[in-house]
């Protein structure tokens, strides 16, 4: 994977401003879908690249080849655009590490962390 680069303190402030961080819809056809992706891979090269305090709007829907208004359809602000990266990159966790965790049922604590620290570094190496 890659370093986002998020500061740390990112939750707290979404909190104290009441910034939204929900989608406000979700795409339906497969050309949505493909703007969405789009601005979801922007956004983490963007952030990887420059960091969240140059990340912008605009930024993010210019590397994406979108325009801002087709981008506003989708996130009302920056940190709506990281909260559903971090959410889409929690999900693909999730989704490597389940069945991994359903072969382990039953092993040994010291075989369960083995496994998942050794999964978890060959996901970011």
């Amino acid at each position: 994977m890659f370093s986002t680069r998020i500061p740390e303190n990112l939750m707290a402030t979404v909190k104290k401003k009441k910034i939204r961080t929900n989608p406000r819809k979700k795409p339906t056809q497969d050309r949505a879908q493909a703007t969405v992706d789009a601005l979801m891979q922007a956004t983490a090269h963007i952030l990887a690249q420059e960091g969240y305090d140059r990340a912008s709007t605009n930024r993010i829907a210019q590397a994406a080849g979108v325009s801002i208004g087709s981008l506003y359809q989708y996130f009302p602000s920056k940190e709506a655009l990281v909260a559903a990266l971090v959410e889409r990159m929690l999900d693909e966790e999730c989704a490597m590490l389940e069945p991994r965790l359903k072969d382990a049922v039953g092993a040994k604590l010291e075989t369960l962390v083995r496994e998942l620290i050794g999964l978890m570094i060959a996901n970011y190496a």
